[in-house]
């Protein structure tokens, strides 16, 4: 039965393998909840996979802003809230929020997501009508988006859009660019602090099959810059801060 509901709720055990060596949710895994709960909420509008094939449309992450708070760890039990605002065209704002058992804010997400026509990757200037979006509030809670630039960025690896690291699209999920910030950040911090802040901006999809290279760069608050470039196309920006 479908609900046309704003707001959806839901319950989550965190298990071992959504969690570190510390114990400690992944930012990577707290994204990929995120995505889930939003899904499960379009799911219950009608809002379908199969709805976005009949329109020819598709939904593609534009930036997103990870805000820790809280220690969540292996056995927790989390309540998550996700709410979205109104498209303003076809960007969507969508708040989630995650609350340990004492009924306290642990982490949020403001993520941006804008639709798409399925075979030019054009974005809409509006939503089919078909699509059966629900009314939505004018506004909901929101990060600052700012993504900033180290001055001296310095080679970090490579990472690339391998087979398990694709969805259904056939580019690289846009929650495994968290893990892979992570894994470029210097190992002994994170081993040591946890992470409390993590912003993403996409600018190009990384194929199944292609690679880039990243960089990594400090910036004069002691945060982290992170980027990805295949070539000359710039792929996504991030920034990360630790915990004091």
């Amino acid at each position: 039965m479908e609900s046309k509901s704003p707001v959806l709720e839901k319950e989550i055990v965190l298990t071992d393998y959504e969690c570190d060596l510390n114990r400690r949710v992944t930012p990577g895994s707290l994204l990929r909840l995120t995505q889930q709960i939003s899904t499960d909420h379009c799911d219950s509008w009608g809002v379908t996979a199969e709805r976005y094939a009949k329109t020819g449309t598709a939904f593609l992450m534009a930036k997103v802003s990870l805000r820790i708070t809280g220690d969540m760890q292996i056995g927790d039990c989390l309540r998550l809230v996700t709410r979205p605002a109104a498209p303003r065209r076809a960007i969507f704002c969508r708040y989630t929020e995650f609350f340990d058992q004492a009924g306290r804010s642990a982490a949020s997400v403001d993520a941006r997501w804008i639709l798409v026509d399925r075979d030019t990757h054009r974005i809409l200037r509006h939503p089919p009508e078909a699509l059966g979006f629900p009314d939505m509030p004018e506004s909901v809670p929101t990060h600052d988006f700012a993504v900033r630039r180290a001055p001296s960025p310095e080679p970090a690896g490579t990472a690339a859009a391998t087979f398990c690291r694709c969805d259904v699209n056939a580019h690289m999920n846009n929650t495994v660019y968290a893990d892979i910030v992570c894994d470029t950040l210097p190992l002994e911090q994170m081993r040591a602090r946890p992470l409390g802040a993590l912003s993403l901006a996409y600018h190009r999809e990384l194929r199944l099959g292609e690679q880039m290279e990243l960089s990594i760069g400090v910036l004069e608050d002691g945060g982290y810059a992170v980027a990805g470039r295949r070539g000359s196309d710039l792929i996504f920006e991030a920034n990360a801060a630790f915990r004091s």
